[in-house]
């Protein structure tokens, strides 16, 4: 019982910190190594809440700490897959060879390419262009 009370007046503490924060009557110094961080009054605010939450539902203060640091690093946790565009541009290209192997079963190579390059994926579009173009100036100079 008495953790609970020791745990509820931190929370409450920190509730009264986050709104001085929220209301801009306290600022918080931010030193050099922790400019990255976003310590806007809406994040502290959120993350002081998520804090009290947790730590009223299952009275473990290392989950309500867990709870608190959420709003940090759900931004890194949502970063866009950098390769994301290379595997759309492989699977267009396997998509490309394929059809061109296919155009290659029932002509010649000339009329094959014109065939597959006249509708290319959007991720090899650019690419496919080019080989186009290369290729019908190298067989009409």
């Amino acid at each position: 019982m008495i953790g609970f009370a020791v745990v509820l007046a931190v929370a409450g503490l920190l509730l009264v910190a986050g709104l001085f924060v929220a209301t801009g009557k306290v600022e918080l110094p931010l030193p050099a190594a922790r400019r990255h961080f976003n310590l806007s009054a809406k994040k502290v605010l959120v993350s002081v809440g998520l804090a009290l939450v947790v730590g009223l539902l299952t009275h473990m203060v290392v989950a309500a700490l867990a709870a608190a640091v959420l709003p940090y690093l759900l931004p890194a946790l949502r970063l866009k897959n950098p390769q994301a565009g290379a595997m759309a541009r492989l699977e267009a290209l396997v998509c490309w060879t394929e059809a061109l192997r296919d155009a290659l079963r029932t002509s010649g190579l000339e009329d094959a390419l014109r065939r597959v390059s006249q509708t290319p994926s959007a991720a090899i579009e650019r690419e496919m262009n080019h080989l186009v173009n290369d290729h019908r100036k190298r067989q009409h100079p």
